[in-house]
């Protein structure tokens, strides 16, 4: 399994490339090398994209360069411009599976997967629950890897669980305490995570202690 580089690796090697398009400016590997780093690297400088813009001029369609300029875009705050670019990468060239598209596909997934991560933190924040949710059903019509596709599943079935719950509330603060207790009941057989188990109890108690109240009433 190869290691991931350490950050002063990937700075140092980024360095290199730079020196190495100065003393050969018209060696496009050097290029390549640089835009492979840029999206990963701890320090980054926005003058790599004119030297990524000059290594394209040479070779151009190389995907390797183009992807490390949208990479490039992305830093240095204009990530709608970078991801219009790796999804037009990503589109000439379906079918191949070269370093360069490999590496446009890797970063647009990365990009991608953070947007919608972002999103759905946002929209839950706000209880947002259905928007989110819808969020997360669009991801998961991309070809994930298993593991993200693994968590977007979970986190659905959190949110689902919670949207139940403020459904429940809502019920509840209409009086109708029957309807809320079917379904937090409904929601507790189908075995929810922790956090929304100990919430289902807590409002169950809840409710039942209301009911006490009105009956004595």
């Amino acid at each position: 399994m190869m290691e991931t580089p350490e950050p002063q690796d990937m700075d140092a090697a980024a360095a290199d490339y730079r020196r190495a398009i100065q003393l050969a400016p018209a060696h496009a590997p050097s290029y390549e090398g640089l835009a492979g780093l840029i999206h990963g690297l701890p320090i980054f400088q926005a003058t790599d994209i004119e030297l990524l813009q000059r290594g394209l001029l040479l070779e151009p369609g190389n995907a390797m360069i183009e992807a490390g300029i949208a990479a490039a875009e992305i830093r240095s705050g204009r990530a709608p411009e970078g991801l219009d670019r790796l999804r037009a990468i990503v589109g000439r060239n379906a079918g191949r599976n070269h370093a360069g598209v490999q590496f446009a596909r890797r970063v647009l997934a990365g990009e991608l997967l953070k947007a919608d991560l972002a999103e759905i933190e946002r929209l839950a924040d706000r209880r947002e629950f259905k928007e989110a949710i819808a969020v997360i059903d669009r991801a998961l019509e991309r070809n994930l890897e298993l593991p993200h596709r693994q968590m977007f599943a979970a986190t659905r079935r959190s949110l689902v669980d919670y949207q139940s719950i403020t459904a429940a509330v809502e019920l509840a603060h209409r009086g109708d305490f029957s309807g809320s207790r079917a379904m937090l009941e409904k929601l507790l057989a189908s075995r929810p995570d922790h956090g929304a188990t100990a919430e289902a109890q807590r409002l169950l108690r809840e409710i039942e202690r209301q009911e006490k109240g009105h009956a004595k009433d």
